[in-house]
């Protein structure tokens, strides 16, 4: 997801999140009556038979804090880049999906996309 912001094409923003919105909000919102993170180690068990719960966790913590940090970004905009992300964070807030704390994974440097010409 980071590589697809980073490309600053809005285009190929606005398809992946059409593709992949629903599922990240799905995977976001489980277990969401639950306040902790460890919720997420069983959260990948409806695409995997056999899903290892460390990884999940994880998975689910580093989704979580993409939507935080991209959403927070996106806050008030129209458009651009993080609409996207602005939409999804504000509706999983309103539905009481606790997000992570503090930053984790989420360690890359971040800059700011060059929005292509």
């Amino acid at each position: 997801m980071k590589h697809i912001v980073d490309s600053g094409n809005q285009s190929v923003v606005d398809a992946t999140m059409k593709r992949l919105g629903n599922n990240m909000r799905s995977i976001a919102s489980h277990r969401k009556e639950e306040n902790t993170m460890s919720r997420g180690r069983t959260c990948l068990q409806k695409i995997s038979d056999h899903p290892d719960p460390e990884w999940s966790e994880n998975f689910f913590y580093l989704l979580l804090e993409m939507i935080k940090y991209w959403g927070e970004k996106g806050q008030g905009q129209r458009q651009g880049l993080y609409v996207h992300y602005a939409e999804l964070y504000n509706d999983l807030r309103s539905k009481q999906v606790a997000f992570p704390p503090g930053k984790k994974f989420l360690d890359w440097p971040i800059d700011e996309p060059v929005p292509n010409k």
